[in-house]
């Protein structure tokens, strides 16, 4: 009976209009106790008891829960809900996501407090079984292209993707390859805009010739 005068009260008919209420909406309107003493002080407890059988998210109560992001498992729920949200259809789409993506939707707290504000290591703990590429991100992490490992790694990718096979065909590479597939930071901070020394890098033997 409470709980139905509350939603009048604060304009909220449909079950969705719920999200919106706060622990404010109870103390302002004498339910503070009923909220503390009966529900743990958790608005979301008290939403399950009032429609058990809607599939709430927690996150979109103003955020989640102490502890929520914690567990595995409610970070891949709002993953495949964020995912859903955006139309992605493939896990090649995820590449597109900001982190004003996860800010505008209620997911801030995990991208900040559980992954340090790293999108691509949010990605990697949903995915882990899928092969990302870092140059694909918005932007690579810090030193990544200091690695001779992840430079010959983006020269493989983009010899696949652009059909190279012989020597031949890596002699038609030219520097917008580069900025065309993502490695236009690799070009011009390690090859200093010289396509030669990206390929005297990959193919060290022909350096000479």
């Amino acid at each position: 009976a409470y709980m139905t005068w509350l939603g009048q009260q604060c304009g909220f008919f449909k079950t969705a209009d719920w999200y919106n209420v706060r622990k404010h909406h109870f103390q302002r309107n004498h339910g503070g106790g009923l909220l503390r003493n009966e529900y743990g002080s958790s608005v979301l407890a008290a939403m399950i008891d009032l429609h058990p059988d809607f599939n709430w998210k927690p996150w979109l109560f103003g955020g989640a829960p102490n502890g929520f992001w914690k567990s595995r498992d409610n970070r891949i729920w709002f993953m495949n809900w964020l995912g859903a949200e955006l139309g992605f259809e493939s896990v090649d789409e995820w590449y597109s996501v900001t982190g004003a993506d996860f800010f505008q939707h209620h997911g801030g707290g995990l991208l900040n407090n559980q992954f340090n504000g790293s999108v691509q290591a949010l990605l990697v703990d949903y995915k882990p079984d899928f092969p990302w590429k870092a140059w694909r991100f918005s932007s690579v992490p810090q030193s990544y292209w200091r690695s001779p490992a992840n430079r010959k790694n983006y020269l493989l990718w983009l010899g696949e993707r652009l059909g190279f096979h012989t020597d031949g065909d890596w002699r038609k590479l030219r520097r917008d390859d580069f900025y065309k597939n993502e490695g236009s930071g690799l070009f011009v901070t390690h090859y200093r805009g010289s396509t030669q020394k990206a390929l005297a890098e990959l193919f060290p033997e022909n350096q000479s010739a």
